[in-house]
């Protein structure tokens, strides 16, 4: 079986580091996986994948500025990196795996194109709502995709931003593309949330739930520091950004931070927060550093209600962490996996973080319980064989 894999991102980003992780494990698996995304940092080549002839960038420096400027203007990629690249693995693969296609370093009818042109089946994983929505990967409080779109108002600005809203035109398009592919398309959500609203869009589309689990580096990273922290102290926040008011809730950090009872530990770039005696840790990438910051913290609060299905709180349950989240449907679906559940807002937070009684909303178990059930729930094994499996009945269908 030949698969090709198909991300804006390698190794960086949560849909990337879920794409790269099935690439290796696939290849493991005896499979021939080929994974081609669209560049990393600076428009660059992703040094972490560096010397593995198995994956290849397919964005260029021209097509994905070019393409920038053109979605800030009308919301659209009208260009693709390399198209000679992605014609030759599509027309030699059996089956086409999409990941997340936006961002820049692609046409998407020009895929769709190849995808007929060839007659190739196509596996697309939704990390977000980008296949239901005319320009958004996240659609946080707004319901207009519901309706077709085209009502992004000052929500345009934001990205992906662009300064004309045609999202209602794109929408259609996009949502026709996919149709017309019939038998040819299955989608997988990693949370039965976003199937839902995947299925209002595409009833006739088959889609499945695969949850999102922990990479092999992470769980190597856990095998290694098995046993390295004998205590647990301290209250994680985690963002790529931690300015992001999205990501972060500022007044709750502001109030934690102002006790002289709660030790707080950052993790993340441009940290506003200045007071003394926090635990600024910056912007961590190396996964052993990681874990053990894991390790060592008590609870992880998780304060977006935006996101779809957070390997951050993935990652901190099997390594043991207890997690605070604010309740919205990614996170009341991956707690309740572990018998885990949500809080209801920042009073309640501040409640339970100065109770100390964070057990309770997990029905009493300990970290090495919660560790467990976790990494049984999210074995990154475990979910490449379903892919697998995946894979196997699409094939048989299309055949």
């Amino acid at each position: 079986m030949k698969v090709l894999q198909l991300n804006v991102r390698a190794s960086q980003g949560g849909a990337g580091r879920v794409a790269l992780d099935l690439h290796r494990r696939l290849r493991l698996a005896d499979i021939d996986s080929h994974l081609l995304y669209g560049y990393a940092s600076r428009i660059a080549d992703d040094r972490n994948v560096a010397g593995d002839e198995t994956i290849e960038r397919m964005g260029t420096k021209p097509s994905v500025l070019f393409n920038y400027a053109c979605h800030r203007i009308f919301g659209l990629d009208v260009s693709s990196g390399h198209k000679e690249l992605l014609r030759a693995a599509v027309a030699s693969s059996d089956i086409v795996h999409v990941h997340a296609p936006h961002h820049h370093f692609l046409r998407w009818e020009y895929l769709v194109g190849l995808i007929r042109e060839y007659r190739k089946p196509m596996v697309i994983t939704a990390h977000d709502w980008w296949f239901i929505t005319g320009r958004c990967g996240f659609i946080e409080e707004c319901s207009g995709w519901k309706r077709g779109c085209g009502e992004c108002g000052k929500m345009r600005f934001r990205d992906p931003k662009s300064l004309f809203d045609f999202s209602r035109l794109f929408r259609r398009r996009k949502v026709e593309s996919i149709a017309q592919l019939k038998d040819a398309v299955h989608f997988v959500c990693p949370s039965r949330h976003l199937a839902e609203d995947y299925r209002l869009t595409y009833p006739n589309t088959t889609i499945e739930v695969i949850p999102n689990g922990i990479d092999r580096e992470f769980e190597s990273a856990l095998e290694q520091t098995e046993g390295e922290a004998t205590t647990r102290d301290g209250i994680v926040f985690s963002a790529a950004d931690l300015s992001s008011k999205l990501k972060i809730d500022f007044p709750l950090v502001e109030e934690l931070a102002g006790r002289n009872d709660v030790h707080l530990i950052l993790v993340g770039r441009n940290n506003p927060f200045k007071h003394p005696g926090l635990e600024v840790c910056g912007e961590v990438r190396n996964r052993q550093e990681m874990v053990r910051i894991l390790r060592r913290a008590r609870v992880l609060v998780f304060c977006s209600r935006a996101d779809n299905s957070p390997l951050t709180i993935i990652e901190a349950l099997c390594a043991g962490c207890f997690v605070l989240a604010y309740a919205s449907p990614a996170a009341d679906e991956i707690l309740n996996r572990v018998g885990g559940s949500s809080v209801s807002g920042r009073e309640a937070m501040i409640d339970i973080v100065l109770s100390g009684n964070i057990e309770s909303l997990y029905g009493g178990i300990d970290s090495a319980e919660l560790a467990r059930r976790s990494r049984s729930m999210f074995s990154g094994e475990k979910i490449a064989k379903a892919y697998i499996n995946t894979y196997a009945e699409v094939l048989r269908r299309w055949n």
